[in-house]
């Protein structure tokens, strides 16, 4: 906390939205904390914008982060691929035409948010056959495999295998959402 209030740390919170029912209770308290004398002197909290309203709204300066354009995305992914190596992926990812910009489930829409993108590089870098998911759910499905499979070659101790550890989760989360407790 006394670095916290120094400045010598900086507070990263993300999904604001998410604090279940007791989310605007939590939010005041919060709110309430950051406008004290023992207040941290630097914070990031994370929201969907459409969240950031009514009891949730903190009242501090806010960013908002737009989506990709076509030639943010090639600069990323040649960035971070290479030229040669980026080009296949950029041809899946990037439109062809007005009606694949419009279109839900083209890789487009995942490849406009940054975070998505990035995962869409790690993914699409570990998998032999360069094939992608085309919804988000699936996509970080395979991020999870990937940087699993990653953990079991480092021989990470207690490592256990994905499909022990998905059925797990899932368990985790039916018990997450049958009790309305935040996610």
């Amino acid at each position: 906390i006394p670095l916290l209030i120094q400045g010598r740390i900086i507070l990263f919170l993300d999904g604001l939205n998410e604090m279940g029912a007791s989310g605007p209770y939590k939010a005041k308290e919060l709110r309430s904390w950051l406008q004290g004398d023992g207040a941290p002197q630097r914070a990031i909290i994370t929201c969907r914008s459409t969240d950031y309203t009514g009891d949730l709204n903190l009242y501090l300066p806010t960013v908002m982060v737009e989506a990709l354009d076509e030639s943010r995305i090639r600069h990323f992914v040649v960035n971070y691929l290479g030229k040669e190596a980026a080009e296949p992926l950029l041809e899946r990812v990037l439109p062809e035409d007005a009606e694949e910009r419009g279109d839900t489930r083209h890789l487009f829409q995942l490849a406009q948010n940054p975070s998505l993108l990035t995962v869409l590089v790690l993914v699409y870098s570990d998998s032999p056959d360069g094939e992608l998911p085309r919804n988000m759910g699936a996509l970080i499905k395979r991020l999870v495999m990937a940087l699993w499979e990653r953990d079991r070659i480092r021989s990470m101790p207690g490592w256990i295998p994905f499909e022990q550890m998905e059925a797990s989760l899932g368990s985790l989360a039916c018990a997450i959402l049958d009790g309305d407790m935040p996610n």
